[in-house]
């Protein structure tokens, strides 16, 4: 099924029919929709650039390798590159402001300066956000097939045929890859900038997703949980059982000197002792 962009038709009203509680939330959504606007300008751009080469490298080459299945991958990523284009996804963006500016769909564009002094009905709204929606999932099944198709220009790289233009399908691929990926990025927060301004029409729509529910707890066990507890004593006594018990050190002080004084003396006297010899016993020396 192709995803295309329908034209829309807002109904405009006076900023005064809304609730002043709102004005500084639309200035907020306005001024996060132009930074995302410049954004995918820049992003879109590079995607067109990449589209052209890889047309005129198709074209070139689709009557030599039409049978291969790195030609059909690069087919498939040229339809899903111009369909991405055709969808025009800034201006869309861009007509969404707009209309807080009194432009409407058959009306010339208008200048978006200065306050804004109109704002589209809700189904305007919702329409817009569900063609976002629907474009952001064409850009996650444009990067499936970018990785398909870089899988499939590594395999036929392994021949060792052609590398040339295997090597530079490849650099494009992962161009193109990485700027859808860019895109996906920038689309996630306008789709939440849309889910805001839609809140301000119905404010029971939750802007968040809802948290799944958890297993209730028994009153008991909120009791138990809510309960204070005194902790004074029962601190006091782990400290005291986790502290060191002291120890004494005894120092013992010994006198080397004393020792090496005994030692020698001791040497001497023995040395002494063996230097008489049979004459001097002889003699009473």
């Amino acid at each position: 099924m192709k995803t295309r962009r329908t034209s829309l038709y807002p109904s405009l009203s006076e900023r005064e029919t809304l609730s002043k509680a709102h004005h500084a939330t639309i200035d907020s959504v306005l001024k996060d929709l132009k930074l995302h606007s410049r954004r995918m300008s820049m992003i879109t751009t590079a995607l067109a650039d990449e589209t052209q080469i890889l047309d005129r490298l198709h074209y070139k080459n689709k009557n030599q390798h039409r049978s291969s299945l790195c030609s059909r991958r690069v087919s498939e990523l040229r339809k899903y590159s111009h369909r991405v284009e055709d969808f025009q996804i800034c201006g869309l963006v861009n007509d969404i402001r707009q209309c807080f500016f009194g432009k409407t769909n058959g009306s010339q564009q208008k200048q978006m300066k200065g306050a804004w002094s109109y704002h589209p009905d809700e189904q305007y709204i919702l329409k817009a956000k569900e063609q976002t929606s629907s474009f952001l999932n064409l850009l996650r099944k444009m990067h499936t097939i970018s990785s398909e198709t870089f899988k499939s220009i590594s395999l036929a790289m392994q021949t060792g045929a052609f590398i040339h233009l295997f090597l530079t399908l490849i650099a494009i691929t992962s161009k193109i890859d990485t700027i859808v990926v860019e895109l996906i990025e920038i689309l996630q927060p306008v789709m939440s900038t849309l889910g805001r301004l839609l809140a301000i029409f119905k404010p029971d729509i939750n802007v968040l997703k809802e948290i799944p529910d958890s297993p209730r707890a028994s009153d008991t066990d909120l009791n138990n949980i809510l309960r204070p507890t005194l902790i004074s004593s029962h601190t006091s006594n782990m400290h005291e059982k986790m502290l060191p018990q002291p120890t004494t050190l005894s120092r013992k002080i010994v006198d080397v000197r004393s020792k090496a004084q005994t030692s020698t003396g001791g040497q001497r006297l023995l040395r002494k002792k063996r230097a008489k010899n049979e004459i001097d016993a002889i003699f009473g020396f």
